[in-house]
């Protein structure tokens, strides 16, 4: 083997630890491509339908409402912002990290009809939206 050829196999390698470092981070944390933005992560959500509303309760634990934004069009909302680090945390020693810091990026998919945010707030970690039903399609 030339050592051109080990050189080859070690960079050939490590891109593929890379690539499967990346995808399992991908899995734990659901990354997503932020609509041509960086990557962020992407929060779980559930959305239920009382016929005249809908509630989405979005689940970000440790995030202030004031680093959330959420859009909405008549088919899809968009939640987005940024987890951060509690400031005593930044220069502590890490033994163990499973919850995602740093940008999320959520898009949902709305039953057909157009919508109107009426309520925004964080109640126990998750942010609990309240759309307003204006018509259905």
């Amino acid at each position: 083997m030339h050592d051109d050829d080990h050189d080859d196999w070690m960079w050939e390698r490590a891109r593929a630890l890379l690539e499967s470092a990346e995808h399992l981070q991908r899995r734990v944390f659901g990354l997503v491509p932020a609509s041509g933005r960086a990557t962020a992560w992407s929060p779980q959500v559930d959305v239920f339908d009382t016929g005249r509303e809908l509630f989405a309760l979005v689940s970000l634990p440790g995030v202030c409402i004031e680093n959330i934004v959420v859009s909405v069009a008549d088919d899809h909302m968009v939640v987005e912002g940024q987890r951060t680090l509690p400031g005593a945390f930044r220069n502590a020693h890490v033994h163990r990290l499973e919850s995602p810091y740093g940008r999320f990026w959520r898009r949902v998919e709305l039953p057909p009809g157009t919508y109107e945010l009426r309520q925004k707030e964080v109640v126990q970690g998750c942010l609990v939206l309240r759309l307003a039903k204006l018509a259905t399609k």
